[in-house]
């Protein structure tokens, strides 16, 4: 597989914010943070997960006789970007039930409260679908949230972006060359191998010049053998990569241009939920092997001046 850069590499550094949603609570991580800016600063929506991936990509629940699930946690960022009243976010005020809880809950500012976008996969939604929401003023419970349809009953809906901001032509970016409107799919066509295979990752930043930013991710995937030390022999397991990559949009939700492919700080599973702009920097909230949370800072200027502009 092709090298990919660092963060470091590429010049910025990160910031480790949290493993555990609770120091004393093993069970429960902190991974998968979604960094945005409301009218008091900049807040982050933390994802908890009683799993961890072992070795072999097999997801391995810490939670004793229990089945994969997530909490819903936000907090506060004080001007170092240290995490401030980190708590767990009610969702138990909603019309329907929510158990197996809420995944990558992703934030966004509309006005006057905090919404956010989520995947959601219940006994009642059964096949992954995407939800947006509402938390009250204080940013302490969900008081809305709605579900959106998928193209196929069998199709896991996920990685939506969606605008910080009402766009006239499109709600959600849905792929490389698709965007939802008013509950219809509308896409363009493309041979371009470049963005064809491109997933979505951070809701999307107004570069206040009619344009967005946001960063998506390839996932490479492939399965080797490696040694079991349970059995003393070979086991088949699944490896995968995430390569992420800065992609500029315009507001047809068209890909203008997009970066080199780079991990944020090692190979293997890392994703990105949140994006801001603070002084020089662009700040990119990410996930690392789905149990830890940590912040990518990089100069605006070598990420806008990485962009090479895609042809369709």
């Amino acid at each position: 597989m092709e090298k990919y850069p660092t963060i470091h590499e590429l010049g910025g550094h990160i910031k480790d914010l949290r493993r555990l949603v609770r120091p004393d609570d093993k069970h429960w991580s902190a991974t998968n943070p979604s960094i945005a800016k409301g009218k008091k600063g900049y807040s982050i929506a933390i994802r908890s997960s009683n799993y961890v991936i072992t070795p072999d990509g097999s997801y391995t629940v810490t939670t004793p006789n229990d089945t994969i699930k997530s909490q819903f946690w936000f907090a506060e960022l004080d001007k170092d970007f240290k995490l401030k009243d980190l708590r767990q976010i009610d969702t138990s005020k909603l019309d329907v039930p929510i158990i197996r809880g809420l995944e990558d809950p992703k934030l966004f500012w509309a006005g006057d409260h905090w919404k956010f976008t989520a995947v959601m996969m219940e006994l009642h939604t059964p096949v992954a679908r995407m939800v947006i929401g509402d938390l009250d003023k204080k940013a302490t419970k969900v008081v809305s949230l709605k579900k959106f349809e998928g193209i196929d009953y069998k199709r896991p809906e996920k990685n939506w972006m969606v605008p910080p901001d009402e766009n006239q032509h499109f709600d959600f970016i849905y792929g490389p060359n698709a965007i939802v409107k008013d509950g219809v799919l509308h896409t363009y066509m493309t041979d371009n191998k470049e963005i064809s295979a491109l997933r979505g990752n951070t809701n999307l930043l107004d570069l206040q010049d009619g344009t967005y930013l946001a960063v998506v991710h390839r996932m490479f995937g492939k399965t080797i053998n490696t040694f079991s030390r349970q059995s003393f022999g070979t086991v088949h397991s699944h490896e995968r990569q995430y390569v992420h990559y800065f992609a500029r949009y315009n507001q047809l939700g068209h890909i203008l241009s997009l970066s080199k492919g780079f991990h944020f700080y090692q190979t293997g599973v890392e994703f990105a939920a949140g994006i801001v702009s603070y002084e020089k920097d662009f700040v990119i909230s990410y996930g690392s092997k789905d149990v830890s949370s940590h912040l990518a800072f990089i100069s605006k200027d070598k990420v806008l001046k990485s962009l090479v502009e895609v042809e369709y």
